[in-house]
């Protein structure tokens, strides 16, 4: 309940929520067959790649509308739910230890650390995509069934059983679909028949057991599904992959020892949690070599403990191995951590708990009434502080206000804080905000472009252009910063500026009509009508029914000085075919149609075509213009073309 809103303020975010949900029409508008398709070739914001959480969303939409943000809120907690039932099932399954399992699967449903997965609705991917591989799981323990009680070496059931087989693969497909984090998937079916199966020899005191090579030999065509995942999630996910120049090798591997390491602390004391973590490129050698240490003395006593104590290896590696994915060493975004990525992870964590205290008490009744009230009085604590942190997910203000409090030099929050301002109208605010982001982050792009506009819209051009400058050094393969730079470049008359920008921007996007409609005007103003005439002919090659391109070039055909510019028939053409597209109530397009017909001699079709734009101009009110068509109808009334 808390998580969808306790007093009926349960918005989205302005945080990733747009472009999952509110802002992605294929998904706002709901289920559709255009919409389906569109869920499998669109992207979220980061260039990732979620079909069917898209669809999942998209059916929320359908259901329940935009103005109903608490109904997503309740998916995203019943998967959680959802998901926290299957792991206790698929722990007592395996072990036939309830009392452990249940603690386990408790401590997963209720730990601070799931808040970010199940309160924000764009994190439908996380809850999603474990609710897919948890049943893969269970599809595998079921095809597992009969195969425990053959005694043979190599673990092949029996045919009827192959059905779940390919069920868990198919599941394991749906997983990815929803969010590509699982692809370690494989390795922990691996760790889960070192334990708790004991499918391994190494492991079996009765000395049957399979071999390593023949259980990996089994996993084959889930180990064929993962290089198609990845290349799809890489495909999309290029664009958004911070290179090495920027974060060097050692700067990540230095970040992912720091992350691993604050990730174990917060699951034993879950403090100052964030919807984002800043990464400082490069940490102090000692957090480093202190984090190092933790991770290098726990590894080795899992190890010391594998055959005694196998319960703490496998959730050891499948904590570190599932986590590998988002660890940072290819870094895609800007986070350094985040709490989101440890859903699935901390599954291993709560297992090395949950068995290795009970080893702990041994069977001591009186141990074992004092572990479950410690246990209890734990996931007490645990369940105060999630409820707690949810009432910060209450709308993007409360979220963002609480991230600022507990993270220091966070410049992702300090600009959406100032996003939240300008839709609130508080412009001084929110200048504030994204001043203060653009002095944690110089190259922070959108901040730099924000505090750019706001400027322009003073006055102060240069001043703005210094930010539009930097928000493209920022970001150089954004075309829409590109673009913004070269608009307001024009509107100084930094002329040859602007041209290298929208050059820039069509490097970028060679489809870009508009940048090539832009560069003809500049061409124009410059005087060099080859290059503007050039560049008409561009975008009407890439939209044939552009007006503006259209009117464009119609109307330097028609009245150009210099006649090797000049053709009269190619400019009505093109002038009629703008005129119908306008279904004439463009005045200005009226008025090219005019000049048009006056260059080829057909001045009576030019004087009744420019009257029609006078009376719609002098309709809308556009005295300015009407006075000069007045001079055009002259000069038609004389016989006379128009030269521009």
């Amino acid at each position: 309940r808390r998580a969808a809103g306790r007093d009926g303020n349960d918005d989205f975010v302005t945080l990733d929520d747009p472009e999952y949900i509110t802002h992605k029409p294929f998904v706002s508008s709901g289920l559709s067959w255009a919409n389906l398709k569109s869920a499998f070739t669109e992207t979220a914001n980061n260039n990732n790649w979620h079909p069917l959480t898209f669809i999942s969303l998209m059916l929320d939409a359908q259901l329940f509308g935009l103005k109903n943000p608490g109904a997503f809120h309740v998916v995203n907690l019943v998967f959680h739910i959802a998901n926290s039932l299957l792991l206790f099932a698929i722990l007592l399954r395996m072990t036939d230890a309830i009392w452990r399992s249940a603690f386990a699967a408790a401590l997963f449903a209720l730990h601070p650390l799931r808040v970010e997965s199940v309160a924000w609705i764009s994190e439908r991917k996380d809850v999603l995509s474990v609710f897919f591989g948890l049943l893969a799981i269970w599809a595998y323990l079921k095809y597992l069934t009969a195969a425990k009680k053959l005694d043979n070496e190599v673990p092949i059931p029996p045919t009827r059983n192959t059905g779940y087989y390919w069920l868990s693969i198919l599941l394991f497909i749906f997983s990815l679909l929803a969010k590509a984090m699982l692809v370690t998937f494989p390795f922990v079916l691996l760790l889960l028949d070192f334990w708790p199966l004991q499918r391994l020899k190494i492991n079996r005191q009765d000395g049957r057991g399979a071999s390593l090579a023949s259980l990996v030999r089994e996993k084959t065509p889930y180990f064929l599904v993962l290089p198609f995942a990845v290349f799809i999630n890489v495909h999309f996910a290029r664009k958004n992959m911070i290179g090495t120049e920027d974060w060097p090798f050692l700067g990540r591997l230095g970040n992912v020892l720091v992350a691993y390491a604050t990730y174990v602390q917060k699951f034993f004391w879950p403090t100052d949690l964030s919807v984002e973590y800043t990464h400082p490129v490069y940490w102090p050698v000692g957090k480093i070599a202190v984090s190092a240490a933790v991770l290098v003395v726990i590894s080795f006593a899992v190890i010391w403990w594998l055959r005694r104590r196998p319960w703490l290896a496998m959730g050891w590696f499948l904590f570190l191995g599932t986590l590998v994915p988002v660890s940072g060493l290819i870094q895609v975004g800007n986070q350094g951590m985040a709490d989101r990525f440890t859903y699935f992870p901390f599954i291993g964590l709560a297992v090395m708990l949950s068995w290795g205290a009970c080893d702990l008490i041994g069977n001591s009744r009186a141990g074992r009434y004092a572990l479950a009230l410690t246990g209890a009085v734990a996931l007490a604590a645990c369940g105060a502080v999630t409820f707690q942190q949810t009432a910060y997910w209450k709308n993007s203000m409360t979220l963002y206000t609480h991230a600022l409090a507990v993270t220091k030099d966070n410049a992702l929050v300090q600009y959406n804080m100032g996003i939240e301002y300008l839709i609130r109208d508080q412009i001084p605010e929110a200048v504030k905000h994204w001043t203060e982001a653009v002095r944690i982050k110089p190259n922070h792009s959108l901040a730099q472009n924000n505090l750019g506009n706001y400027l322009a819209s003073t006055g102060n051009m240069d001043e703005a252009i210094v930010h539009f400058r930097a928000a493209v050094d920022g970001d150089p393969n954004n075309e829409t910063l590109v673009l913004t730079l070269a608009k307001n470049l024009i509107k100084v008359r930094k002329l040859d500026e602007a041209i290298h920008c929208y050059e820039t921007a069509l490097k970028i996007n060679p489809a870009n009509a508009l940048a090539h409609v832009q560069l003809a005007g500049i061409f124009t103003v410059k005087q060099d009508t080859a290059s503007a005439v050039a560049h008409l002919q561009a975008a009407l090659r890439l939209k044939p029914d552009a007006i503006l391109p259209l009117n464009s070039l119609a109307w330097i055909l028609a009245t150009q000085p210099d006649p090797k510019f000049r053709n009269g028939p190619e400019a009505t053409r093109l002038a009629l075919r703008a005129v119908t597209l306008a279904k004439t109530n463009e005045p200005g397009v009226l008025d090219t149609l005019a000049a048009a017909y006056a260059e080829t001699g057909h001045f009576s079709n030019a004087i009744q075509t420019v009257e029609i734009a006078i009376t719609k101009a002098n309709a809308a009110g556009n005295m300015n213009l009407a006075s000069e068509l007045e001079a055009h109808l002259n000069l038609y009334r004389s016989q006379q073309p128009y030269r521009e």
